[in-house]
Order: structure tokens, then C-alpha cells, then sequence
């Protein structure tokens, strides 16, 4: 059995609703039709606009489901990287919050990983293009940067400005 009230009969419903519901009022309350056909017409753009309101906001709620289950370990704002087959990075970013505070600023250098999933996985610290606090290094392809981190391995621990996460994850306090 098929139902009248589908995406096509809600708003002439909502409409015929008001304006009886304003008839019974004027007819009730002896309110002059001069004021009666305002206060119908604010009710009625009440009316649509709660609905629309409420509707609209329901789709949050396939948002926040699809959050969930990411995978094991993984939180919200690691799903990109997840979804994207980057599950060794969800280690990598975690190591790197605890290294960065809150507030850094950072440059990455990598041209294999997303870097706007990437930045959304750090937040609240900002990826940035120029100057910055921290440069990262997440398995980057070009020359400098893979001649800086094989001199960077070569020397003791205590005598490197990388930390190393992996042989081309790394970490460098530049400011």
C-alpha cells in the first residue's frame, strides 16, 4: 500500500495545514484577516524552513556512521589514509603528533602520499609551504631530500638533526 505523503505531497500538505489551521484561528480567535494572512504566511515559512532545517541536518547522520569502522586502530581523521591503503602512515602521523605540538607549522616533502589526507590526519597542526617549524619527510622521491636523509643516517644518533621514524620517514626541527 502506497503512502500519499512521499517528496512530491509534503510541502501542498504543510500548506493546506496552515492555512486551515489559520482559517480556525481567524474563525476562533476573531483575528482581523488583515493580520491573520501575515501571521499565515510567517507560520507556513516557519513550517518549510523547520522541515527543511530538520531534514537537511538528518544527513549529518550518514556522515558520522561512515566514520565508524574505519579499521582497526584507525580514528576519523585517519580515514583517508586508511580508505587510501596508507595504513603504514597511521603510525607514521601518530609518531609525528607526538613529536610536533598542536600549534606546529610543517613542510612535507613526499610525492607519494596525499598530502590534503595527510594534513587532515595531522590537524591540528598546519601544513604550510614556506618556513615552518618542522619539515617531514615521508618517503620522498627527490634528490636532495634522499641525499639529506642518507647523510643524516650515516652519522651517530646524537650528531643528527633527523629524527627517523623509517629509512625515508623522518622528522626535522627547522625553526
Amino acid at each position: 500500500m502506497a503512502s500519499i505523503v512521499n517528496n512530491y505531497t509534503v510541502l501542498p500538505l504543510q500548506v493546506a495545514g496552515v492555512l486551515v489551521a489559520g482559517v480556525v484561528l481567524v474563525m476562533l480567535a476573531r483575528i482581523p484577516r488583515a493580520l491573520a494572512v501575515p501571521m499565515a504566511a510567517a507560520a507556513l515559512l516557519t513550517v518549510i524552513a523547520v522541515n527543511q532545517l530538520w531534514s537537511g541536518a538528518g544527513a549529518f547522520d550518514a556522515v558520522r556512521k561512515d566514520l565508524t569502522g574505519i579499521g582497526p586502530g584507525a580514528g576519523e581523521r585517519e580515514k583517508c589514509l586508511f580508505a587510501g591503503g596508507n595504513t603504514d602512515m597511521i603510525g607514521f602521523g601518530r609518531w609525528l603528533s607526538q613529536r610536533m605540538p598542536s600549534d606546529a607549522t610543517f613542510r612535507y616533502v613526499s610525492t607519494g602520499f596525499d598530502r590534503p589526507c595527510f594534513q587532515f590526519a595531522m590537524l591540528p597542526r598546519r601544513m604550510v609551504s614556506g618556513p615552518a617549524r618542522f619539515t617531514v619527510y615521508a618517503d620522498p622521491k627527490d634528490p636532495e631530500s634522499i641525499a639529506r636523509l642518507a647523510d643524516q643516517r650515516k652519522l651517530p644518533q646524537s650528531d643528527r638533526e633527523i629524527e627517523f621514524y623509517s629509512p625515508n620517514f623522518a622528522i626535522e626541527r627547522t625553526g
